[in-house]
């Protein structure tokens, strides 16, 4: 007998199945005793964490409107080959799939007992998703968000100490005009850089003037487009500016080298996350490096101790980044 088994019998998803075997609330009380007596009638077998069929992870690669994701596919790809690669040495199985949208139909839909534990990819999760992720009933881990307004495991990029490295370099090469290009799609990274950027910005007892907040599509042909409708209409770009990522970056400087600004002479440029056409393109981009394969490999780490450690509690881990500073930036 198989938790789907008992759920076809139950007439409810494995999750809700789920939901009982680990006392988790999410059930009403008939519905539960209902399942209760349904596994004792069949004498079911709950595996136990850790046997030869529970050392399964599953990872949710999860997009709400999928722009970000698919213009940033370098990025995803090194968290997950982080993760792959520390359950390799570790001898799970590691398991992905895609959910486009409707994060609480797919969760429903799984047989928790063949798990050992749940990463998610929460770069689009937002507040809407906060309800499915209460029923999860086996440890699970949120990579790639801080989830500031939710109690739970996670991993994710120190967005803050990273865009003030940024501003600090600019200062320290005599810049008092600083301006930001932002997303016009707010995801919690961004939400974190615009943050960062004020705070920085307050911290070196620089004003930062409206003129010199930009909102751009988080797409490379999005940013293009709108940084040249900014120069048509006669906007002034800031001598130094920050972006929240290196997609957005590379529409924005070949806009200003259609207009003939020249980069770093005219305009120096730092992006964020140091993706594969930082060193190609040219000039070279200065970027923010996060170490992409750690979030995940730290993801699984998190996993495990909630599993062995009693009374394990729960944590949010900030990956610290690095500086590179490269041709587009004075």
């Amino acid at each position: 007998m198989t938790v789907k088994e008992l759920a076809e019998l139950a007439g409810v998803s494995p999750a809700t199945v789920s939901l009982v075997l680990n006392g988790k609330k999410g059930v009403s009380e008939e519905k539960r005793r209902e399942i209760l007596k349904l596994i004792e009638d069949n004498q079911y077998r709950r595996q136990r964490r850790g046997d030869a069929g529970t050392r399964n992870i599953l990872f949710i690669k999860y997009s709400r409107d999928g722009v970000i994701l698919e213009e940033n596919t370098n990025f995803v790809s090194a968290i997950m080959d982080g993760a792959e690669q520390e359950c390799q040495q570790q001898n799970f199985h590691f398991n992905i799939t895609m959910c486009e949208g409707n994060l609480a139909e797919t969760l429903e839909s799984f047989d928790y007992s063949n798990f050992y534990g749940i990463m998610i990819l929460g770069t689009e999760l937002s507040e809407a998703d906060y309800p499915a992720l209460e029923k999860i009933p086996i440890p699970y881990v949120i990579v790639d968000n801080s989830m500031p307004h939710f109690d739970c495991n996670c991993v994710a990029i120190d967005n803050k100490e990273n865009v003030f490295k940024a501003i600090q370099h600019f200062v320290g090469r005599g810049a008092d005009r600083i301006g930001y290009f932002g997303s016009n799609v707010k995801i919690q990274n961004f939400i974190e850089r615009e943050q960062g950027f004020f705070e920085a910005m307050e911290y070196f007892h620089l004003k930062v003037s409206e003129d010199c907040i930009f909102s751009v599509p988080p797409t490379m042909l999005g940013a293009f487009e709108q940084t040249q409708k900014y120069i048509k209409d006669g906007m002034e770009i800031p001598p130094c500016i920050f972006v929240d990522n290196d997609t957005m970056t590379i529409g924005i400087m070949k806009a200003l080298n259609i207009a003939d600004y020249r980069i770093p002479q005219d305009v120096s440029i730092i992006g964020f996350d140091d993706i594969t056409f930082c060193t190609i393109y040219s000039p070279t981009i200065s970027t923010v490096h996060v170490n992409k394969r750690m979030l995940g490999k730290m993801a699984l780490s998190t996993l495990q101790n909630m599993t062995e450690i009693r009374d394990f509690k729960k944590i949010k881990i900030r990956i610290s980044g690095e500086l590179k500073i490269r041709q587009s930036t004075r």
